[in-house]
């Protein structure tokens, strides 16, 4: 009788001993898979869903809002814009200038490339310049020309857009007093200046305008580049 005693108590704790491990080990699977799943299904997209794309519109137009909601200094100063093709490429660039009274800031030119923005990189310096503007080469060509009036003296600097680069090809001063032409420091000929920079009388400015929600439906969406 002993013995049986004996026996059918220990079969009892062992299933007691098995019903608390399966218990405890159920729970724990429960504890791990369940916020486990819940992540990969929040973090996994949807296959079957369409890719977005943002047109350089689009993104353009996002950026002059936020900058129309930035501070200037000085505060009298304001935002503008202005838009051109610099590679004749389809995409045009966006040039950010901060305008006080004649005195321009070119603070920025953006290009649109896999669906952003990228601020291009530029050894130019550009800075805070009095009497300054951005004019398109002659016949045509690719680039753009900053021109920059300090007294009789005016300076031309040529660029081009290699990658993300506005790289520095060539500068040329004259003196308006003295018609005395230079091309990197050479003095050369009017007709070889004009070559490069083109005619002083037939400049084509790269117009400079407000960020308003108007200019941005006309130019941006519009296409208006000057």
């Amino acid at each position: 009788m002993k013995s049986y005693i004996r026996i059918l108590g220990l079969a009892t704790i062992m299933l007691f001993v098995f019903t608390s491990c399966y218990e405890t080990e159920g729970a724990t699977i429960q504890e791990q898979d369940t916020p486990a799943q819940a992540r990969l299904e929040q973090a996994e997209p949807m296959q079957d869903a369409p890719s977005q794309s943002i047109s350089w519109q689009d993104a353009y137009a996002e950026r002059l809002r936020y900058y129309a909601l930035q501070p200037t200094n000085p505060t009298a100063a304001e935002w503008r814009f202005m838009l051109h093709d610099i590679n004749q490429d389809g995409t045009p660039q966006l040039f950010l200038v901060m305008y006080y009274t004649g005195l321009r800031e070119h603070y920025a030119v953006y290009s649109f490339a896999n669906g952003e923005t990228l601020r291009l990189k530029t050894a130019l310096g550009l800075g805070h310049e009095f009497n300054s503007g951005i004019i398109l080469p002659p016949g045509g060509a690719t680039g753009i020309i900053r021109v920059m009036a300090n007294g009789v003296i005016y300076r031309y600097d040529m660029m081009a857009l290699s990658g993300t680069t506005l790289s520095h090809v060539a500068n040329g001063t004259f003196s308006k007093m003295a018609d005395v032409f230079a091309l990197n420091a050479f003095h050369v000929t009017q007709e070889e200046f004009e070559d490069i920079f083109g005619k002083r009388d037939e400049k084509v400015w790269l117009a400079l305008h407000e960020i308003t929600e108007a200019n941005i439906q006309d130019i941006v969406f519009g296409q208006l580049l000057y």
